[in-house]
């Protein structure tokens, strides 16, 4: 199981993994921005793609910061790198 961002005091840029067959947390992946209401999705079996989502808490703005970042994480290397966006 992966389980990717989320927040509590403020946002998590990590994703976590977890085996049952271990029945431990096994892997920690940085995940930049953190971020938390955003979407992945597994493309090819092999790559979780995570975009958008809210960061931090804009106190001036008195809401959160919105984001457009996409996160590619590779599920057999297990390394993450963000993707360009253009257009």
């Amino acid at each position: 199981m992966i389980i990717i961002g989320g927040h509590c005091s403020a946002p998590y840029h990590t994703a976590q993994v977890y085996s049952f067959e271990r029945q431990a947390w096994v892997k920690q992946l940085d995940v930049s921005p953190g971020r938390s209401y955003h979407s992945a999705l597994l493309y090819k079996g092999r790559f979780i793609i995570v975009f958008g989502g809210m960061g931090a808490y804009d106190v001036s703005r008195r809401c959160r910061v919105c984001s457009n970042a996409i996160s590619l994480v590779d599920l057999q290397t297990w390394t993450t790198r963000a993707l360009k966006m253009s257009n």
